[in-house]
């Protein structure tokens, strides 16, 4: 029989993770109007609560050091987490929705709830979509009777970047309690080699807590979630940094910038000037974008926490990056 509190399992898969040197993802928060899949193809056909998918992506995508080719949605999960599909028992998740959800018309034995797969785009510059329509929850249906509460969302995967999209549309969540089985929102996330011999995460780890929109980043092992429910149209953003494009040495030894430290104010290398491009986007040590900086010759870091920061930004063509030590003013 299923239980209320089975929506609890995952998060205590997280509370052990290994440490790594640096994060492989990049995390941004923006905002679009949230586009319903038209067309694309069914993946259920009938009243759903937990099911088991294959999802095939359509083209080869890197995530973290694997590559994968089929999304699995497992019946075992039973809050949202797409992994690779896989026999083995360690895997990589997309934690795309911390809740425990269900087809709305399960009582009634009437599909309301469409999960939706879509592939667009020409080779090389492919998107891959999966949607979650008008999907209610279970904490509703068990107590109520009925689903009341709803939401919509999807996970975009992208051939061209490597990016992870994870995109909220309407939603009403008026009993968030039951919603999130008693927390004040959900997880969200991503996990690199879960181990599920031993509900251990071997690799990286981000998951977002805090307000849902600006969240706080979190690289370690504890149990966090957002403190509501997810705007409509937000976008959470997941973006690989792309090695293959950034001079490693340029990274560590050269100072396109100065001064280093500094209280805040940053100014281009003169013989410089003409080869940098705007924007520079000021990475924290957890990976995520905090500034982004447009101008000429002369920036500003103010207003961030004092601490150790990496810039990105393009010379000649290619992304070069530099660490800025910011002090306390």
């Amino acid at each position: 029989m299923k239980k209320i509190f089975k929506s609890i399992y995952l998060l205590i898969m997280f509370f052990w993770v290994g440490h790594t040197s640096a994060q492989t993802y990049m995390f941004n928060v923006e905002s679009a109007a949230y586009e319903p899949i038209q067309g694309g193809q069914a993946l259920v056909d009938d009243v759903w609560d937990d099911p088991d998918l294959a999802i095939p992506i359509g083209f080869s995508f890197e995530f973290f050091s694997r590559t994968i080719e089929d999304l699995s949605l497992r019946s075992n999960f039973n809050i949202i987490t797409l992994s690779e599909n896989t026999i083995n028992n360690t895997f990589s998740l997309f934690l795309l929705f911390g809740a425990d959800l269900v087809d709305r018309g399960l009582a009634d034995s009437i599909h309301l709830s469409p999960i939706t797969r879509k592939l667009e785009g020409d080779v090389g510059s492919r998107v891959m979509t999966v949607e979650w329509e008008n999907a209610g929850f279970f904490g509703d249906l068990l107590s109520n009777g009925t689903s009341t509460d709803f939401v919509n969302f999807q996970m975009k995967l992208y051939e061209a970047s490597g990016d992870i999209v994870y995109h909220f549309g309407p939603s009403s969540v008026t009993m968030p309690a039951l919603a999130y089985s008693g927390l004040t929102g959900t997880t969200i996330g991503i996990a690199e080699d879960y181990d599920g011999d031993f509900d251990i995460v071997n690799g990286e780890i981000i998951l977002l807590s805090g307000d849902p929109s600006d969240p706080d980043v979190n690289t370690d092992y504890m149990n966090y979630t957002l403190d509501a429910t997810i705007p409509e149209n937000t976008i959470y953003r997941f973006s690989r940094e792309s090695t293959g494009t950034i001079d490693p040495e340029a990274v560590r030894g050269e100072d396109y910038f100065y001064p280093n430290p500094t209280t805040g104010s940053l100014c281009i290398r003169t013989d410089l000037k003409e080869e940098i491009s705007s924007p520079v986007r000021v990475y924290a040590h957890d990976g995520r974008l905090v500034k982004q900086l447009d101008g000429a010759t002369s920036y500003d870091l103010t207003g961030l926490p004092f601490g150790i920061y990496e810039l990105r930004f393009e010379i000649n063509g290619k992304i070069a990056g530099q660490r800025i030590v910011l002090l306390n003013p």
